[in-house]
């Protein structure tokens, strides 16, 4: 038999360099990288507080290391991270071209809170910058029996608090604007699917919400 000729597979093509700096306006530490960093070095973990970007590419950075938690999309040279301040932890560099959504913004796709039957259940890290114009965050989560939950919004920000079912029908509204802490609301939940939305008007929210048992 004839054996078919190897195929040559080009490799990835290096996409432009995006640079991490310790502080504000560029200044301090700094890691320059053209690829994903599952976790920063020591140096900068947690520390970084402006981004240079290179046209044609994106960073994602992230609040926890190998590119969990709250997210944010940096497109352009950022002097100051603002609500992200100090929290980087990981980074993924993608294309300019890529469709990018940070996580939990999307009300047709939220992020999914799983119940713990065991008590607190927390979700996903979510980021809402208001300095970026990112002004809410959806979660959902289902009920298999009839429960009595508070649902905590842990959002450092002037906001509001809105839990909906599967209809529509909102349930709860709750709005602080102002206190700058947190909003809650508990009821008997029956079972079905429902929805968290949590806004914020002014300030930086970057805590998931949680469902606690009543």
């Amino acid at each position: 038999s004839v054996s078919e000729p190897r195929q040559s597979i080009p490799p990835s093509p290096t996409l432009p360099p995006v640079t991490l700096f310790e502080d504000n306006n560029y200044g301090g530490k700094s890691t320059t990288t053209s690829v994903s960093l599952s976790y920063l070095s020591s140096d900068l973990s947690g520390k970084v507080s402006s981004v240079k970007i290179s046209t044609g590419s994106t960073a994602i950075l992230y609040s926890g290391t190998y590119f969990k938690g709250a997210e944010k999309v940096v497109t352009t040279d950022t002097p100051s991270l603002q609500c992200f301040n100090d929290r980087t932890k990981s980074v993924k560099v993608v294309g300019s071209s890529s469709s990018v959504t940070p996580a939990c913004t999307n009300p047709s796709s939220p992020c999914e809170i799983q119940i713990n039957p065991s008590g607190t259940s927390h979700g996903q890290t979510g980021l809402i910058d208001t300095t970026s114009g990112q002004l809410a965050n959806y979660w959902k989560f289902t009920v298999q029996n009839p429960t009595k939950f508070s649902v905590v919004s842990l959002y450092s920000c002037n906001g509001k608090l809105e839990v909906s079912d599967s209809a529509g029908n909102i349930l709860c509204n709750e709005n602080k604007a102002g206190s700058g802490f947190f909003e809650s609301c508990t009821k008997t939940f029956a079972p079905g699917d429902y929805i968290i939305k949590n806004t914020c008007v002014s300030g930086c929210g970057t805590n998931g919400p949680e469902l606690r048992r009543a």
